[in-house]
């Protein structure tokens, strides 16, 4: 812009701002002989906004689903990464996230410079996978008794259910049963929360013979 840039002396100059640019180049041992160059003009664009929210971390248990987004502003366009690759097809601003995993997202504005947003760290905690034995149709002679058994694990709480219905005061890793229906066991992470239900033993009573 016509002014003179301090230690701007080389025959290269880094320009970090806009502006018109010219240098002045003086023939040696003559500084009367000298010529300016054509101006060069330096346009600086604005980097886009590149903010996700919520900005986490965020955590729930497999199955479930967390939306991560930002604002959408015309002419803009999206990439999302997951641990640091991009996602296929996720493309909008807005993401559903089902897996773990660090992501980011990557907005080129309309005049098509890019920012990387905020990482938002997701974890997806893996739910139980309780199985009883025995498990499918049972039958028991009127007056027996069937043990049924789960994992016994001390990360875990228990709560029996017969016909999808909770039985009190059941809540150790093996159920003593008498009467007949369908028992599960839901197992609950004391740790992380997550739970999940076995699948059902189905147990028939029957008359002993006279």
């Amino acid at each position: 812009n016509g002014v003179i840039i301090p230690g701007a002396g080389s025959n290269t100059y880094t320009a970090l701002t806009a502006g018109s640019y010219t240098v002045r180049v003086f023939s040696p041992g003559n500084a009367l002989c000298n010529a300016v160059s054509a101006p060069v003009v330096v346009q600086v664009n604005t980097l886009p906004q590149a903010a996700v929210s919520p900005t986490g971390p965020i955590v729930f248990c497999s199955g479930n689903q967390a939306v991560i987004s930002h604002t959408s502003v015309t002419g803009e366009t999206y990439v999302w990464y997951k641990n640091g690759s991009p996602v296929p097809g996720a493309n909008s601003n807005s993401l559903t996230v089902t897996n773990s995993g660090d992501y980011t997202l990557e907005v080129t504005g309309s005049n098509g410079c890019s920012r990387l947003s905020n990482v938002v760290s997701i974890t997806a905690n893996p739910l139980p996978s309780p199985v009883i034995t025995p498990a499918n149709t049972v039958t028991l002679c009127d007056g027996g008794t069937l043990s049924i058994r789960a994992e016994d694990n001390p990360s875990y709480t228990y709560q029996w259910l017969s016909n999808g219905l909770p039985l009190a005061g059941t809540n150790n890793a093996t159920l003593a049963v008498t009467g007949s229906g369908s028992y599960s066991v839901e197992m609950v992470n004391s740790v992380s929360g997550c739970s999940n239900t076995s699948g059902v033993t189905n147990v028939t009573i029957i008359a002993p013979p006279r």
